[in-house]
C-alpha cells in the first residue's frame, strides 16, 4: 500500500508537471536557482571570500601538534653477530607566530579583499544580465504567441474573403478568376500562420535555457499577464549617464580590479627591497621530560642578485596595473555608448507604442467597413485585400511596439544600474 501511494503520488506530481503554468516572476526565480552562469558566479564570490580568510589568517599565529613512534633493529654481521633493538614515541606542539614583516601580509589582505568586492559586483552584473536575458526571452514568447493570434486571425480573414468571393462568383456578380487571388491569398495567410506557430516553440526553448527548464519539468506554459505599465524615467541624458558611472556593476568590478592591482605592485616592491622579518616560537614536548622551548627571531635578508628576476615581476606588475586603467577609462566610454543607445531606443519606442495604438484601431475599423461593403458586393476584392493588408501591418506593428518598449525599458535600466525586476 505504502508503494502504491508513493506511485501515485510521483504520478501526480508527473501529471502537474506536464502543463506548467509560470509567470515572469516564477520564470526570474528559476533562473536565479537554475541557471549555471548565475550559480557559478555566486560559487566564485563564495570563493574570493574564502581567499579574504585566508588572507586575514597569516596575522594569527599557527599551532601544529605533531606525534611520532618508531620500532628499529640493527644488526651488524661481525662474527658472532650483534643486534640491537630500539623503540619510542614523542609527542611535541609547535606554535608560530609572525610578529612583522616588510608589509606582505597587509598588501596581501588588501588586494584580496578589493577582488573580493569585484567578485561580488562581477556577480551582481552576471545576475543582472541573465534576468534581462529571461525577461526578454519571456516577452519574446509572449509576443510570439501574440502573433500567432494575428496571423491566425489573418488566416480566419483570408478564409472569410475567400467564401465571399466564392459566393459572389456563383451568383455571377464578379469573375470567378477573382477566386484564384482570394485563394492565393488564404494560402499564403496559412504559410505564415505555420510560421509563426514555429516561433512561438523556438522562443519557449530559449526561455528553457535561460532558466534551466529540463525535460523532466514537463511542458513549459506562459501564463499571460496584464502589460506592466512602463517606467517614466526623469532627468536629462546627461544625469543618467552620471547614474550609471557610478553604479554599474561592471565599473565597479574594474575600479576594484584595478585596486588589487595597485596592492600587487607594492607586494612585488617588498618582494623585491629588503625583508624583514620577526617570528615568535615556542615548542612543548612531552617525550621522556615534560619541556618547553620559546624564542624570538630576527631576519633581514635582501636579493643582492637573483638575475633581475624581483625587477621584471615589479615591471610586470606594473604594466598590469597600468593596463588595468587603461581598460577602465574605455569601459567608461562604453558605459556612456550604452546609456545613451538605450535611452534613444526607449524613447523612440514608447512613441512607437503610441503611434501602433492608433493605427491599429483605424486598420481596423477600416477592414471591417471594406468587409461588410464586399459581402454587399459595394467594393472589390482589390479593396478588401488593401485593408487586410494594412489590418496585419497594424497588428504586428502593435504587437512588435508593445514588446520591444518592455524589452527595452529593462535594458535602460540596466545600461544605467538601477536594480532590475526579481534580483
Amino acid at each position: 500500500m505504502i508503494r502504491q501511494l508513493h506511485c501515485l503520488a510521483i504520478l501526480c506530481i508527473a501529471s502537474g508537471a506536464i502543463a506548467a503554468e509560470i509567470t515572469l516572476d516564477d520564470a526570474l526565480r528559476l533562473a536565479k536557482e537554475r541557471n549555471g552562469t548565475v550559480v557559478a558566479a555566486y560559487l566564485d564570490v563564495k570563493s574570493a571570500q574564502s581567499s579574504v580568510r585566508q588572507a586575514k589568517s597569516s596575522f594569527l599565529p599557527s599551532v601544529t601538534p605533531r606525534f611520532s613512534w618508531s620500532d628499529d633493529r640493527v644488526e651488524i654481521y661481525s662474527g658472532p653477530g650483534v643486534s640491537s633493538r630500539s623503540s619510542g614515541s614523542n609527542l611535541d606542539i609547535a606554535a608560530t607566530w609572525k610578529v612583522l614583516d616588510s608589509g606582505q601580509r597587509q598588501f596581501r589582505l588588501a588586494s584580496a579583499q578589493a577582488s573580493a568586492l569585484g567578485e561580488e559586483a562581477g556577480a551582481l552584473l552576471t545576475l543582472r544580465n541573465q534576468l534581462v536575458a529571461v525577461t526578454q526571452n519571456f516577452y519574446d514568447s509572449l509576443r510570439a504567441k501574440e502573433l500567432l493570434r494575428v496571423q491566425q486571425a489573418q488566416f480566419d480573414r483570408a478564409t472569410l474573403i475567400l467564401n465571399q468571393t466564392k459566393a459572389r462568383a456563383e451568383v455571377g456578380d464578379i469573375a470567378k478568376k477573382d477566386i484564384l487571388q482570394a485563394e492565393a491569398d488564404q494560402l499564403n495567410a496559412q504559410v505564415s500562420l505555420l510560421g509563426a506557430q514555429n516561433d512561438v516553440k523556438t522562443s519557449l526553448t530559449a526561455l528553457k535555457t535561460t532558466i534551466g527548464w529540463g525535460t523532466s519539468d514537463g511542458k513549459l506554459e506562459l501564463k499571460e499577464e496584464a502589460v506592466p505599465a512602463l517606467t517614466a524615467y526623469e532627468g536629462t541624458l546627461d544625469e543618467l549617464i552620471t547614474q550609471a558611472l557610478a553604479n554599474r556593476p561592471d565599473l565597479i568590478a574594474a575600479r576594484r580590479g584595478l585596486d588589487s592591482q595597485r596592492y600587487a605592485v607594492r607586494i612585488a616592491k617588498a618582494d623585491a627591497g629588503l625583508d624583514l622579518s620577526v617570528d615568535a616560537t615556542y615548542n612543548h614536548s612531552f617525550y621522556r621530560y615534560d619541556t618547553g622551548r620559546s624564542g624570538l627571531g630576527l631576519s633581514i635578508s635582501f636579493p643582492l642578485y637573483d638575475g633581475g628576476s624581483s625587477r621584471e615581476n615589479v615591471r610586470q606588475r606594473e604594466l598590469a596595473y597600468e593596463s588595468a586603467r587603461v581598460r577602465l577609462g574605455q569601459s567608461e566610454l562604453d558605459v556612456r555608448g550604452d546609456v545613451e543607445q538605450a535611452y534613444y531606443t526607449y524613447d523612440t519606442n514608447v512613441a512607437r507604442l503610441a503611434a501602433s495604438q492608433k493605427a491599429l484601431e483605424a486598420a481596423r475599423k477600416n477592414f471591417e467597413a471594406a468587409s461588410r461593403s464586399q459581402a454587399l458586393g459595394a467594393s472589390s476584392l482589390i479593396e478588401v485585400q488593401l485593408a487586410q493588408t494594412s489590418l496585419v501591418t497594424a497588428e504586428v506593428n502593435a504587437v512588435q511596439a508593445v514588446y520591444d518598449a518592455l524589452i527595452s525599458e529593462v535594458r535602460l535600466r540596466l545600461a544605467i544600474g538601477v536594480p532590475l525586476r526579481g534580483e
